[in-house]
């Protein structure tokens, strides 16, 4: 079992594999679709999957300086606060995350998926989009809340930890998958119609 959910073990190179096809998935319904609404809808999903897959990859560990010496960044609050680490690289760094935070932020504000009617009004990608949330959740959980032995063996802590993401990661492309038959505003207004009086 422990070869199965190791580091870089099958288990995360199938997760990884998830979510690169989720990614790419989300970009056909990108190129697919015409309405700008569905487009934001399709990209925000292809920009999270990608940048899933880049965290399953341990991308952010190129980033290190050990990797890119003076342009690299590191992740701690005393080396952006630092008078000795370089300037132009932080400057860089903070530009490129305030970048990637619009592009998670301005297309949903844009797609504005209407969630409680979609939850409300059944919608099948809609409830696999929040089960696949929580399952990543739980193995977010499981790695950094109460795995690395504070709680439990850590073997057991990792293994709920890298099933949940798997199944996380599984049920998102199945989400993805949905959207390419039936669009977004579609699926709002079946929900809409789901919940009239009958």
């Amino acid at each position: 079992m422990h070869y199965l959910i190791a580091e870089n073990g099958p288990v995360e190179t199938a997760q990884m594999l998830l979510w690169v096809c989720s990614s790419l998935l989300a970009l056909g319904v990108f190129l697919y679709r015409k309405r700008p609404r569905e487009r934001f809808f399709a990209g925000w999903l292809a920009l999270v999957s990608a940048l899933a897959a880049f965290r399953e990859t341990d991308g952010h560990i190129l980033l290190n300086p050990e990797v890119l010496g003076s342009w690299g960044v590191r992740y701690r609050i005393d080396w952006w606060l630092s008078l000795d680490a370089p300037v132009l690289p932080r400057v860089l760094w903070a530009a490129l995350a305030v970048v990637m935070a619009v592009g998670l932020v301005i297309p949903l504000v844009k797609a504005s998926p209407k969630a409680f009617l979609l939850i409300k009004g059944r919608d099948r990608a809609w409830w696999l989009f929040a089960i696949a949330a929580a399952a990543l959740f739980v193995g977010y959980a499981c790695d950094d809340l109460v795995g690395r032995g504070q709680f439990v063996a850590p073997i057991y802590s990792q293994s709920v930890e890298e099933i949940s993401e798997l199944i996380g990661a599984l049920l998102f492309l199945v989400a993805i998958g949905l959207t390419v038959r039936l669009s977004l505003s579609t699926r709002e207004r079946l929900a809409r119609e789901r919940l009239k009086p009958a």
